[in-house]
Protein backbone atom coordinates (compact mmCIF):
# COMPACT_ATOMS: atom_id res chain seq x y z
CA UNK A 1 0.00 0.00 0.00
CA UNK A 2 1.50 3.10 -0.86
CA UNK A 3 2.06 5.93 1.55
CA UNK A 4 -0.17 8.35 2.18
CA UNK A 5 0.76 12.37 1.70
CA UNK A 6 -0.47 15.13 3.77
CA UNK A 7 -1.83 17.32 1.17
CA UNK A 8 -3.42 19.73 3.50
CA UNK A 9 -1.67 23.58 2.43
CA UNK A 10 -2.98 26.75 2.54
CA UNK A 11 -0.39 28.11 -0.15
CA UNK A 12 -1.16 32.21 0.70
CA UNK A 13 -0.32 32.92 -3.23
CA UNK A 14 1.35 36.09 -2.77
CA UNK A 15 2.30 36.60 0.45
CA UNK A 16 5.29 36.32 2.70
CA UNK A 17 4.92 33.48 5.36
CA UNK A 18 7.14 32.88 8.32
CA UNK A 19 8.43 29.60 8.40
CA UNK A 20 10.92 29.93 11.10
CA UNK A 21 12.89 33.22 11.96
CA UNK A 22 15.11 33.69 9.13
CA UNK A 23 13.55 31.60 6.67
CA UNK A 24 10.21 33.14 4.74
CA UNK A 25 8.19 31.77 1.89
CA UNK A 26 6.25 33.28 -1.06
CA UNK A 27 4.29 31.10 -2.77
CA UNK A 28 3.23 31.71 -6.39
CA UNK A 29 -0.02 31.14 -8.19
CA UNK A 30 0.86 28.35 -10.73
CA UNK A 31 -0.60 24.96 -9.60
CA UNK A 32 0.66 22.40 -11.71
CA UNK A 33 1.14 18.10 -10.69
CA UNK A 34 4.87 19.74 -10.75
CA UNK A 35 4.58 22.37 -8.21
CA UNK A 36 1.53 21.15 -6.03
CA UNK A 37 -0.26 24.86 -5.15
CA UNK A 38 1.94 26.84 -7.09
CA UNK A 39 6.51 27.20 -6.82
CA UNK A 40 7.64 27.76 -3.53
CA UNK A 41 10.31 30.66 -3.17
CA UNK A 42 12.17 30.63 0.11
CA UNK A 43 13.82 34.56 1.20
CA UNK A 44 16.39 33.56 3.37
CA UNK A 45 17.85 36.53 6.23
CA UNK A 46 15.96 39.97 6.68
CA UNK A 47 17.37 42.76 4.71
CA UNK A 48 19.71 41.95 2.40
CA UNK A 49 18.49 38.46 1.75
CA UNK A 50 19.37 35.10 -0.39
CA UNK A 51 16.25 34.06 -2.49
CA UNK A 52 16.15 30.56 -3.23
CA UNK A 53 13.87 29.47 -6.09
CA UNK A 54 13.29 32.41 -7.43
CA UNK A 55 9.73 31.10 -9.46
CA UNK A 56 8.68 32.16 -12.70
CA UNK A 57 8.77 35.37 -14.56
CA UNK A 58 4.61 35.82 -12.98
CA UNK A 59 4.27 39.96 -12.83
CA UNK A 60 2.58 39.27 -9.89
CA UNK A 61 4.88 36.82 -8.00
CA UNK A 62 7.35 39.35 -9.24
CA UNK A 63 5.80 42.19 -7.16
CA UNK A 64 4.95 40.17 -4.28
CA UNK A 65 8.84 39.37 -4.03
CA UNK A 66 9.95 43.27 -4.65
CA UNK A 67 7.18 43.90 -1.64
CA UNK A 68 8.79 41.82 0.37
CA UNK A 69 12.20 43.63 0.67
CA UNK A 70 10.46 46.12 2.18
Amino acid sequence: MPPEFDTDFDPRHGELVDVSPLLRRIVCNNPSKYTFHGTGTYVIGHGDVAVVDPGPRDPDHVEALLRARR
